[in-house]
């Protein structure tokens, strides 16, 4: 009995891997062209500027990991007012700004890339004369928002690295910046109890 079922199984397992062997080509050609046509669609639809992705991971990286260590820090200094820091705040702060930001380049995606009877908007706006002087409409409102993304996690890097005691931007710098942002002093620079 014990032999049988080992015989059984062993044939049922040969044909298996033949089964797998024949339909391995044909489903990877499958999962390639998938793969393909998905890219394809995220790039033209959703977001066609990849190289800026690892520069905006890096930049939440760094505000994420100074963030944590500051919330760390806060927390040493005042734990009757500033709550532990818990994995669960940090995933949910983490993936808001990540769902976020993702947000925000596909509606920029689709503000510099849509078309209306196969004009595009980047052919219509792309060199509009004001002025005299040559002025990319599109490239610029693009640029602008990512600088702005960029200028916005600095900021947040460096009220980070404040608390942890590196102060590496002058006085003058951070209100210029909380100016560009649109923020004011208390917004800025919330009171940290117990950190000098």
């Amino acid at each position: 009995m014990k032999n049988t079922l080992l015989n059984i199984l062993s044939i049922a397992a040969r044909d298996l891997v033949e089964i797998f062997l024949y339909f391995y080509d044909k489903t990877t050609a499958i999962v390639l062209y998938l793969a393909g046509l998905g890219a394809t669609i995220f790039l033209k639809y959703f977001f066609h500027d990849i190289r800026l992705l690892p520069w905006l991971v890096i930049v939440i990286g760094m505000d994420s990991w100074s963030g944590y260590r500051a919330a760390k820090a806060r927390h040493k200094a005042a734990p009757e007012i500033c709550p532990p820091v818990s994995g669960k705040v940090f995933r949910e702060k983490l993936g808001g700004k990540f769902v976020a930001y993702f947000i925000a380049l596909i509606t920029l995606n689709a503000i510099t890339e849509f078309e209306i009877l196969g004009i595009k908007a980047s052919d219509t706006l792309d060199q509009v004369d004001i002025f005299g002087f040559n002025f990319n409409f599109l490239k610029t409102i693009y640029y602008a928002t990512v600088f702005g993304f960029m200028l916005h996690e600095a900021r947040s890097v460096q009220k980070n690295l404040k608390v942890l005691g590196f102060d590496f931007l002058n006085f003058r710098t951070v209100a210029r910046i909380d100016e560009f942002l649109g923020k004011d002093d208390d917004e800025a620079t919330p009171s940290q109890p117990g950190i000098k």
